[in-house]
């Protein structure tokens, strides 16, 4: 799929799949230059978008972010900070 186009996180999303087994791969890459909180709030709502079009759920997510972004993002989405 290509990427999301008009927004501040660029979404790419790749699909496998098999007579066995779907996997989507969903990928965004943040800027520096728009605020985390926005960023976390688009990027997690292109996620559950792309997970509800494939009828799927998250089996693993892997965020990588430096700690400060990672605490920003979480509170910004989720309204809690991390432990």
């Amino acid at each position: 799929m290509a990427p999301n186009t008009g927004s501040i996180v660029p979404i790419t999303t790749r699909v496998l799949q098999s007579p066995a087994a779907l996997e989507i791969y969903i990928m965004a890459l943040p800027s520096p230059s728009a605020s985390v909180e926005a960023q976390a709030k688009e990027a997690y709502g292109a996620v559950r978008d792309r997970l509800r079009d494939g009828k799927a759920r998250i089996f693993e997510e892997r965020v990588f972010a430096s700690e400060a972004a990672l605490k920003a993002a979480c509170k910004s989405v989720f309204a809690q900070p991390t432990p």
